[in-house]
C-alpha cells in the first residue's frame, strides 16, 4: 500500500463493506495501513467494528435501528480521534450510504475518506 506525504496530517479512513460479511479483509487492510503510517511517525488508531461491538456497543443488537446506532457511535469516536490529530481507521460493515454520510458530516471537511 502506498501512502504519500501529500496526504493530510490526520483524517478518518472509513474501510467499508457494502455486504453483510465479516471476511472481506477490512481488518487486515486496516492493520497493514496503520503499520505503514505508524512507521512514518503518524499517530493512528483502528476502530474495528467487531471490537467496538464487544465493548462500547455491547448493549446493541443486530436489528436495523441498533446497527444505525453502532455506526453513529463509531463515527463519534472517530471524531474524538480526529480532534486529537490521530489518523483513525474505521473498519466496519456499513452498507447504507446514509450512515456513512452521517459519519462524514460530523468530521471536519476533508477529514473523512
Amino acid at each position: 500500500m502506498k501512502v504519500t506525504s501529500a496526504v493530510l496530517d490526520y483524517w478518518t479512513q472509513w474501510l467499508n463493506c457494502n455486504c453483510i460479511t465479516t471476511t472481506s479483509g477490512k481488518s487486515t487492510l486496516a492493520c497493514a495501513l496503520t503499520r505503514t503510517l505508524h512507521s512514518r511517525g503518524k499517530l493512528t488508531y483502528v476502530l474495528d467494528g467487531d471490537n467496538v461491538r464487544h465493548g462500547l456497543n455491547s448493549n446493541l443488537t443486530f436489528k436495523p435501528q441498533d446497527h444505525d446506532r453502532n455506526i453513529r457511535r463509531i463515527g463519534e469516536v472517530a471524531k474524538f480521534f480526529s480532534d486529537a490529530a490521530f489518523i483513525c481507521i474505521a473498519s466496519v460493515i456499513s452498507p447504507y450510504r446514509k450512515d456513512r454520510d452521517a459519519c462524514c458530516s460530523i468530521l471536519p471537511d476533508g477529514r473523512f475518506h
